[in-house]
């Protein structure tokens, strides 16, 4: 049964035990290759063997097999963050063609539009920081972690250089 390895090849895999969480893992592919949880798991098994380009194609796989399913995003989503990948970060939550510079025009106080979570969330805190870069005081207002909005000020300080620079190749390098 699919559903059964894969619960095993979770349990396996939060308990630390590689190969039998593989095996499991692989069994529920074989046994139902349509499930995109399978593939999100086996993905979460190779981010965790330091094989990153197999985690990133296991989470397409799961996205490939079912397009509206908020958990391939997610996991999409959590493997560019933690491998720093911001921007692709963002992108994985398939919003259309929207970068981090996109402001919504209709929303006077980013700060307080941001202080409701919602799918726009992200770039109502980029345009909050790029009107006033108070980490301390974006994160006591809207309760989201400094820590997180001290990375996305990292984002707007480079975005506000790659917009008043030259596009020297050290400038892009270091954006990169």
């Amino acid at each position: 049964n699919s559903e059964v390895s894969l619960a095993l090849g979770k349990l396996y895999r939060h308990r630390g035990l590689i190969e039998k969480a593989e095996e499991q893992l692989q069994l529920s592919i074989a046994t139902d290759p349509k499930e995109p949880s399978a593939y999100i798991e086996m993905g979460e098994l190779r981010a965790l063997q330091m094989r990153p380009q197999a985690a990133e194609a296991l989470f397409l796989r799961a996205i490939d097999l079912q397009r509206n399913y908020w958990g391939a995003h997610a996991a999409l989503g959590m493997f560019y963050y933690r491998a720093g990948r911001y921007e692709e970060a963002v992108r994985s939550l398939e919003v259309g063609s929207r970068s981090l510079m996109w402001e919504d025009a209709d929303t006077d106080d980013a700060a307080l539009a941001a202080e409701t979570a919602t799918d726009n969330r992200i770039w109502h805190l980029m345009a909050a920081l790029r009107r006033d870069p108070d980490v301390l005081a974006l994160a006591k207002r809207t309760k989201v972690d400094p820590w997180f909005l001290d990375r996305l000020l990292k984002l707007v300080r480079m975005e506000q250089r790659l917009l008043a620079e030259p596009l020297a190749p050290a400038l892009l390098r270091e954006a990169k």
